[in-house]
């Protein structure tokens, strides 16, 4: 798939973002002009592709889904203007959740485009319907972040007028995921069922049965939930891989483990992941000679509080957190897996014979692996009766991977429950899933957030943590602490959108 980011940049990159919904976008592509091969589907599904790889719907916004959590804070004096919905200080003018509606709505309007004219293409049955199986999987994968994000939301699978688009209502969220599941089943049966990597980093129909997971979780259907999550272990020619620190490896890349991703060029269309989250280097001042990798933004530090949560012995905690360089302690936890830096010393995730530290990166952006199959499988179960077998043999997977005993038997249901939530953090900490997601659904954000200054308390009684880190860290715990509320489980509609659109209104905690 690292060839789609190249076909469409032009073609469909069609207008500027606060004009999306009165700019109609067939003055860039016809009928006549497209649509009658497979390979002018093919560059419309393309342009589906890179509203995912602009550094929007794979880099801030999945960000924003693990800020504001009991996982990550900025080690910087002010938060980013752009961000500071992680610090639940944004307003219904915030520019980047405004970026987050446009960029998902640009998306659905390039899918139904796609759809509609693939429907109408001379192509073959069999040909269309694998196109259109791709595009719905798409399209279903960019509701799913606006209904999550927002709730009841403006919602159309046509390719409508813009003057129509501008003057829809909402649709409410649980009526837009049941719709949704409908195109799901449909993909799911024109998709290959091969890996992810066998598909060239094309959608599977291991990856339609993961969303559908995810949106029966969302729904609390759980045998819904646990249906799709067992067919995807049971019957996928996906695997976990036995050592965790290869999902993350740079030479890895569409490793079985992966069920859905965006992928990225070096030197041509670079990902901006890795630069987020490695140090500047004036933040790791003491660390001399500092490492050539030093040359990041800084963005995002582990909470130690979360850090002290790794048991002994969770091989995980290795390729995650960097607490020390060359036996000198940081002033932060840097979280490793996303860097792209020849750590740790051991197991290096990066090649030491590769161009290191580069902030042209290649590195490709997870959205999908099979341990969520296995982390969905055991909350499903656990929910639906209790701590069973199947419920700690699926957790269990996860806890054995990372060089952890079984979890001890006889653990009531809100017991298990608990475990499998530390292991759903631990597991998939900072990828696209989004801690705070879960948070949300499991009806805990304001809770997680507002224990969070006494769970640092507690754990920087810790001597070998440094001032730098405390004075940071305390300041945004305090601050999640304080301005946490429940109309923080929803962004704010962009107040743009409703000037624009007269029978667009605002969600409703957000409207008092």
């Amino acid at each position: 798939m690292k060839k789609i980011i190249f076909i469409v940049i032009i073609l469909l990159s069609f207008t500027s973002c606060e004009k999306f919904l009165t700019e109609d976008p067939r003055g860039n592509l016809s009928a006549d002009q497209y649509f009658n091969t497979k390979e002018e589907c093919l560059t419309a599904i393309n342009g589906v592709y890179f509203r995912f790889s602009n550094g929007t719907l794979s880099g801030s916004i999945i960000h924003s889904w693990n800020i504001g959590t009991d996982q990550f804070f900025t080690p910087r004096a002010v938060m980013f203007g752009g961000m500071v919905s992680g610090i639940f200080m944004a307003t219904e003018y915030d520019g980047r959740i405004l970026d987050y509606w446009t960029q998902a709505y640009m998306g659905v309007r390039d899918a139904n485009m796609a759809i509609n004219r693939i429907n109408l293409s001379p192509l073959e049955d069999n040909e269309k319907n694998a196109l259109l199986g791709e595009a719905k999987f798409l399209r279903a994968l960019l509701y799913y972040y606006l209904v999550t994000c927002w709730g009841d939301v403006p919602f159309w699978t046509d390719e409508l007028e813009m003057d129509v688009v501008s003057q829809l209502e909402k649709t409410s969220g649980n009526t837009i995921l049941d719709n949704l599941l409908t195109d799901l089943d449909e993909a799911e049966n024109y998709l290959p069922a091969t890996t992810w990597g066998q598909n060239e980093g094309r959608p599977t129909k291991w990856a339609a049965k993961i969303l559908k997971a995810r949106i029966y979780q969302w729904q609390k259907d759980w045998a819904g939930s646990k249906t799709e999550a067992s067919e995807v272990i049971s019957q996928s020619p996906h695997r976990m891989l036995a050592n965790y620190g290869d999902v993350f490896r740079s030479s890895n890349e569409r490793n079985d483990e992966l069920i859905f991703g965006v992928e990225y060029k070096e030197d041509a269309f670079s990902a901006e992941m890795p630069n987020q989250y490695r140090p500047q280097g004036n933040f790791e001042s003491h660390i001399t000679p500092a490492p050539v990798w030093f040359n990041g933004i800084g963005a995002w530090s582990l909470y130690q509080s979360f850090v002290d949560t790794y048991e002994p012995g969770d091989i995980r905690k290795k390729y995650t957190v960097i607490d020390s360089i060359d036996g000198k302690k940081t002033n932060f936890n840097w979280c490793l897996k996303y860097m792209e830096v020849p750590l740790p010393v051991d197991d290096p995730l990066m090649d030491i014979g590769s161009p290191m530290a580069k902030q042209n990166s290649g590195f490709d952006v997870i959205h999908m692996r099979l341990a969520e199959a296995f982390l969905i499988l055991a909350e499903s179960e656990n929910e639906l009766n209790g701590p069973t077998a199947v419920a700690y043999d699926a957790v269990d997977s996860i806890r054995n991977r990372a060089q952890l005993a079984d979890l001890p038997a006889g653990l009531s249901q809100e017991e298990l429950r608990q475990a499998i939530r530390d292991e759903y953090a631990k597991e998939l900490v900072g990828e696209a899933r989004g801690r705070k997601n879960d948070l949300v659904r499991w009806g805990i954000l304001v809770e997680t957030n507002t224990g969070l200054p006494a769970r640092e308390l507690i754990a920087q009684q810790n001597p070998i943590l440094r001032p730098i880190y405390k004075t940071r860290a305390n300041y945004y715990a305090n601050l999640q602490a304080t301005n946490v509320a429940e109309k923080w489980n929803y962004f704010p509609i962009p107040a743009g959108e409703i000037q624009r659109n007269p029978n667009l209104v605002q969600n409703p905690a957000w409207a008092k």
